[in-house]
């Protein structure tokens, strides 16, 4: 990495490191709003799903600071799960909700030459956890180009980078991150 390109990357993550602290009010997790029973429909929103564009696929990008980290051709893992406690009352059951536990988060695409990921990857590797932490959204688009959908992730680090091995079926190499963190809102 040349000495242009290593300065930009420190700068965004500096900047990003910024932006963290900012976003989560001085600590590293999001906020959730309270439930509500129903979920009222926003103007201008609908409850038909996403349609992907004409080639049948949507977009994956993943942006930190407004910088895109990449394109994806898969993620999963946008989830979360809570323990169930159980409290018997008499002779009745009751649950409660639990401890929660955010799902790893897991981006992949096609092997490339960008050595971004893997290079935030190593961050990790080399013991600069706090400078891989970082508030990321990950963005779907239509073929259009029209954002679908938008998930803002707080403190985000990669805790397994791989790269999968050919198989019979495909012809080229995939790399996967695999993101822990500290909680998701789905925002758009």
């Amino acid at each position: 990495m040349n000495l242009n390109r290593m300065t930009l990357v420190v700068a965004a993550f500096a900047a990003l490191i910024i932006v963290m602290v900012l976003y989560a009010g001085g600590g590293a997790s999001i906020s959730a709003r309270p439930a509500q029973a129903v979920l009222p429909i926003a103007e201008g929103e609908t409850t038909q799903p996403a349609q992907p564009g004409p080639g049948g696929a949507l977009i994956i990008a993943v942006e930190a600071a407004g910088l895109q980290l990449g394109h994806f051709s898969n993620v999963s893992g946008l989830g979360s799960e809570n323990e169930v406690k159980e409290k018997v009352a008499g002779t009745t059951v009751n649950t409660e909700p639990g401890t929660l536990h955010w799902d790893r988060i897991v981006l992949t695409r096609g092997l490339t030459d960008q050595m971004d990921v893997y290079n935030w990857r190593r961050l990790v590797e080399t013991g600069r956890i706090a400078e891989a932490r970082m508030n990321i959204s990950i963005i779907f688009y239509s073929q259009e180009l029209n954002e679908v959908a938008r998930f803002d992730v707080a403190g985000a680090w990669p805790c397994r980078y791989q790269v999968d091995p050919m198989t019979e079926a495909s012809v080229a190499f995939t790399e996967s991150l695999h993101l822990c963190h500290n909680g998701f809102v789905r925002v758009r």
